[in-house]
């Protein structure tokens, strides 16, 4: 999970990060922070879950930037969190389609509710996947997944930038579940992210980090076509 924070304020910036690490248990979490509308305009992309921004940043406005990701991008995938001492601009803000707004003072449950809003509202359209960790669940965004690998009764997550974690599932519960309804199931023992294929040959995967993946025989037919189906909606 990718957040960005940008706050002309040092010390606003530092309590929502502490907070954020204390009540955030996901793999692959990162947390940027920026203070300038300028990094901001230079950070904005596809590459981030989570955006908490001040709506006033010195002399600029905190949801330009935002107008400029969701228009200039077409991005209303990443969730926006407006931080602010006051609420002005309403009309403007609603329609960036914020997740919420974080007044100031900064409050810990202020910022757990929201937490919990966008992992509630992820899980419903199928962008995290949960699993158990010593009995405790532990979340994932699915972006952050290369792919799944069974090994015996176990499954390997291995996550993008080479980490990996071993679970007690069967691949069969791993395919089933909706929340990777992108990803490719090529092989019996391999459950591929599409994100991740580079080239998608007759025998075979790239993936994006050049490690290759077989496709068996009994799977290339269906793969193809959830590979294709998958293109075609994002075309």
């Amino acid at each position: 999970m990718r957040i960005l924070i940008c706050d002309d304020n040092k010390t606003i910036c530092d309590e929502i990060r502490n907070i954020l690490y204390e009540l955030i248990d996901f793999e692959e979490l990162v947390i940027d922070v920026i203070y300038t509308y300028k990094e901001l305009r230079e950070k904005i992309s596809y590459s981030y879950d989570l955006i908490f921004v001040d709506i006033e940043l010195g002399r600029d406005k905190g949801f330009e930037a935002i107008e400029f990701l969701r228009n200039k991008y077409n991005n209303y995938r990443t969730s926006v969190v407006y931080i602010s001492a006051y609420t002005n601009y309403a009309m403007r803000l609603f329609a960036t389609n914020p997740l919420d707004f974080l007044l100031k003072p900064i409050k810990f449950q202020d910022i757990e509710n929201i937490i919990n809003k966008y992992i509630k509202l992820y899980k419903s359209v199928g962008k995290i996947f949960e699993y158990n960790r010593n009995k405790s669940s532990v979340y994932v965004n699915t972006r952050d997944i290369s792919y799944f690998e069974s090994m015996a009764r176990k499954v390997i997550i291995h996550f993008l930038g080479g980490g990996e974690e071993i679970i007690y599932s069967s691949m069969k519960s791993i395919v089933n579940n909706e929340a990777l309804n992108e990803f490719v199931y090529v092989h019996q023992s391999y459950f591929v992210n599409y994100w991740m294929i580079k080239k998608f040959s007759s025998q075979e995967i790239t993936l994006s980090d050049d490690r290759v993946i077989p496709i068996s025989s009994q799977k290339k037919k269906d793969a193809l076509k959830k590979y294709i189906e998958i293109s075609e909606k994002y075309k």
